[in-house]
């Protein structure tokens, strides 16, 4: 990390980490869109908490895996069983409007 911070420079971290909020910004929209509820409120950087519209994430994440290829999160029930219907995603600078929008995609697949 020292490495890459050092190349990025201070605008190249900035600019690193609006791309990062905003692809999340982007994903959490949509998801919204598409009918799907935040767990929480309230701003967030790169990962936040997606309720499975009543299905367990452990489910959701499987169906994901096994149909799309796509390692999409955290099952938050590991740590918060309350939580069992919410996964955690995370968005970083590796994550093109294109797969965000195909992930989208296969959670509709996995909760329909």
């Amino acid at each position: 990390i020292t490495i890459r911070m050092s190349l990025l420079g201070r605008t190249g971290y900035q600019a690193l980490g609006k791309l990062c909020f905003s692809r999340t910004e982007y994903l959490k929209q949509v998801l919204e869109t598409a009918g799907f509820e935040l767990a929480f409120e309230g701003p967030t950087f790169n990962e936040f908490a997606l309720r499975c519209k009543g299905r367990k994430a452990a489910q959701v994440l499987e169906h994901l895996e096994a149909k799309h290829n796509i390692l999409a999160g955290v099952d938050l029930v590991l740590c918060y069983p309350e939580l069992a219907d919410c996964v955690l995603l995370a968005v970083t600078e590796r994550h093109g409007r294109a797969e965000l929008d195909r992930l989208v995609s296969a959670l509709k697949s996995a909760v329909a």
